[in-house]
């Protein structure tokens, strides 16, 4: 064997130790999470939401730098069957934890909630990372300067009706990130938003050009004229919009904010959409 291929095989080996060491000592944050939540609930803590939303977060991080060291890794080093099988295992099992951390964050979120008797408020439901109803002013984009509440809404329901029955709603309310909204339209396109039955359900051709979750593929669309028959998609009045072509394999998402500082402006976004969903379908090939 030679030099070259020892010091390969070494630099493989400190990858993977590298790699297995911070898969488990992800694993030994989610553990922590558990623990503080056990506590929570034996002794009424609701400080502990804070931790486990702490923990969360460095199991988010920790998730990130993993998927990224395995990425590099199966790139680089062309790892031989045993380390390929250990690399897809812990890319693979890491999701697992970090969905795992979420759910904890939420019971956190609930707990919290039933000690200060807010507890059933959307504010409280149990979200996807990077998704809110209470989204930090500061870091919300600008919607619309409201005449009727007298200043430009940031990190607030724009819809006025939800606004009157006090914040989010059934309808209007929800914030997302890019990645957040990106989740979701992935988890759309491979399954997982839904329980199989129920996504199932979600995303059938029902009636007049809408599934029970969504508005199909037809002609002028929001989606654009390249989708198949099989696409769906949401868009929300503020300028946002997700879209899913399981035909294609593809899903897509573009947040503007169109209203932004007013709803009465010379802006097509239904012209920009549909070409947004045509350039990333054309270059499907």
């Amino acid at each position: 064997m030679s030099a070259g291929s020892l010091g390969g095989r070494s630099r493989l080996d400190e990858q993977l130790e590298r790699m297995t060491a911070d898969f488990l000592s992800m694993q030994d944050t989610l553990a922590g999470q558990l623990r503080a939540l056990q506590a929570a609930f034996a002794q009424g803590d609701t400080s502990v939401r804070e931790e486990v939303e702490r923990l969360d977060r460095d199991i988010g991080a920790a998730n990130a730098r993993i998927e990224g060291e395995a990425l590099h890794l199966l790139a680089r080093q062309s790892p031989v069957a045993h380390d390929l099988k250990l690399t897809l295992l812990i890319l693979q099992s890491t999701p697992d934890l970090e969905r795992a951390g979420d759910y904890a964050k939420h019971v956190a979120r609930r707990l919290s909630a039933l000690r200060a008797g807010t507890a059933g408020h959307p504010s409280e439901f149990a979200l996807d990372a990077e998704l809110t109803f209470v989204p930090d002013p500061a870091h919300a984009v600008a919607t619309e300067d409201c005449p009727w509440r007298g200043r430009v809404l940031r990190g607030e329901v724009h819809d006025e009706k939800a606004f009157a029955l006090g914040g989010p709603a059934g309808h209007a309310g929800l914030f997302g990130t890019l990645d957040g909204v990106l989740a979701q339209a992935e988890r759309l396109l491979r399954g997982g938003w839904l329980g199989k039955a129920a996504q199932a359900a979600a995303v059938r051709p029902e009636s007049g050009g809408h599934t029970l979750a969504f508005v199909q593929s037809q002609p002028g669309w929001s989606g654009g004229s390249l989708c198949s028959a099989r696409a769906f998609g949401h868009t929300g009045f503020t300028g946002t919009g997700l879209w899913v072509d399981p035909e294609y394999g593809l899903a897509w998402t573009l947040l503007t904010n169109r209203v932004h500082p007013s709803r009465h402006t010379s802006i097509d976004t239904q012209a920009l959409r549909r070409a947004v969903g045509n350039t990333l379908l054309a270059e499907l090939g």
